[in-house]
């Protein structure tokens, strides 16, 4: 339960729903926690006439808010009818960003490229996975390390599954995550002609972004990267810009206007994620925040909402990838049994074929998932589910947070730092609650406008503005 500006808001975890109550319905649920119904309207009746306490039972009991979750012990795979490839197709980076995931690159291994063999093999078993699975629709996410180290291949890619696309009468999607270092007027071309839905790493102004975002010889790249950003921007395309934060760059607000001053309209965000090689590094990412850095990031991001609705009627503010998918859960009810499709309608491919749930997982044989040349194991993350894990099962927000992020659930071997970012994910999902309520009062038909534009995008916001797809059923133009 929430309370905004006087009035009083309900969160209904089991509907993925906000209602918005009396404070004598309020009082009704503080009570009901503790004692049952007719007790609590024994506890009512001095202070409300009986008719008033039966009237505001009745409207909980029709909104079902007394109900418990039904389904919950019924497990449900992630909905998105698409099928997705990681393609790691350059297992190597031209940076040495200090925070990297995929050590630098490297995923733990020798550095390599994907040669045109594999690559085509790994086109080769998507469509054979969307013809086993009866799906329409495949993308394949170019990958790295920094993936533009291949470009060779990534051609090949492209021209293959556009082939394949016209052969079986299937619709082929493309997507391209890059550190944004060495884009040059060809791949401007490459990446417009095919609509390949692009997403530049940036981490907000010069200073911040050079924190971790440098080259081998220790110099910053964002001059580079923001130069590289305004070629894609002026030649029509739209990229996303990840951000990511750490425990030395924790302003949302300062980062996302800096983003959107660039001229980017969408962001994706992250909290720096821990390896699973559990270097030094990884285990400095691993550390708990300290309460100071908590307090600071808070109150960033609230800054950062109130900016949203302060500007939502001129230059709006991006909307973050997280703050969207809970907007829209919250609008259309959408329930969230798992956080991502990883290891389900999502997989990632390393330059030797083997199979992972994605790329965080890359390189760890523990959750190898097979090869391209023998098919996959369907990876059911029982330990991640909000069915399986009690603290999950009880949870409020079970069913717009997912469980988290696998790779992170399994990663983070760290207990307070696990309920750390677990107590982050409520706050998030407090304000966007409360963002969502404003922009109904505020800006109903706008927002409504927004969300249903929306929609269709799904949680994997790889889409840029420009966006489209290769469809075998029509022309490009």
């Amino acid at each position: 339960m929430f309370e905004v500006n006087g009035e009083y808001l309900l969160y209904h975890g089991s509907s993925v729903g906000i209602f918005q109550i009396s404070r004598l319905a309020n009082e009704i649920l503080d009570l009901r926690q503790e004692y049952d119904l007719n007790t609590v309207e024994q506890r009512l009746k001095q202070k409300y006439p009986i008719s008033e306490i039966k009237e505001a039972l009745a409207g909980l009991k029709e909104a079902g808010i007394f109900e418990q979750d039904k389904n919950l012990k019924q497990f449900k795979k992630y909905g998105d009818p698409e099928r997705v490839i990681q393609l790691i197709v350059s297992q190597d980076c031209n940076l040495r960003c200090d925070y990297c995931f995929a050590d630098k690159g490297a995923y733990g291994r020798e550095r390599t490229l994907m040669d045109e063999t594999m690559a085509k093999a790994s086109v080769d078993f998507l469509f054979s996975w969307l013809q086993q699975v009866e799906r329409d629709v495949g993308e394949i996410a170019f990958f790295g390390g920094e993936p533009l180290m291949n470009m060779p291949v990534i051609e090949v890619v492209i021209a293959y599954a556009k082939e394949m696309s016209s052969r079986l009468g299937r619709t082929v999607k493309f997507g391209l995550t890059t550190n944004g270092t060495i884009i040059n007027g060809d791949i401007v071309d490459l990446i417009k002609k095919n609509k390949i839905a692009t997403m530049v790493s940036i981490d907000g102004s010069a200073q911040r972004h050079n924190l971790h975002r440098r080259f081998p010889s220790g110099k910053g790249s964002y001059h580079v990267v923001r130069r590289n950003s305004r070629k894609l921007i002026d030649a029509g395309i739209y990229p996303w810009a990840r951000a990511t934060f750490s425990q030395k760059n924790l302003e949302v607000d300062k980062i996302i206007l800096h983003l959107a001053t660039l001229g980017f309209t969408n962001v994706v965000c992250s909290v720096a994620q821990p390896s699973a090689r559990h270097d030094g590094c990884s285990e400095k990412l691993d550390a708990p925040w300290t309460s100071a850095q908590v307090m600071r990031y808070k109150d960033s991001y609230k800054r950062y909402m109130s900016k949203i609705v302060q500007r939502y009627n001129g230059n709006e503010l991006p909307i973050n990838n997280l703050l969207l998918r809970f907007l829209k859960s919250i609008h259309f009810h959408t329930k969230q049994y798992l956080f991502c499709g990883a290891g389900q309608n999502l997989v990632a491919i390393t330059p030797d074929g083997e199979i992972y749930p994605c790329a965080r997982f890359a390189g760890v044989q523990k959750y190898r998932l097979g090869n391209i040349s023998s098919g996959f194991r369907q990876f059911v993350p029982s330990k991640e589910s909000i069915i399986t894990r009690k603290s999950c099962s009880r949870c409020w927000a079970r069913h717009l947070c997912g469980g988290g992020c696998p790779a992170d659930n399994v990663f983070r071997r760290s207990t307070k730092t696990k309920e750390m970012y677990c107590s982050l994910v409520k706050f998030h999902i407090e304000q966007a609650i409360w963002l969502y309520n404003k922009l109904m009062q505020t800006n109903k038909e706008k927002f409504l406008q927004y969300l249903n534009q929306t929609k269709s995008r799904g949680d994997r916001l790889t889409r840029t503005k420009g966006g489209d797809n290769y469809d075998a059923h029509k022309k490009d133009k």
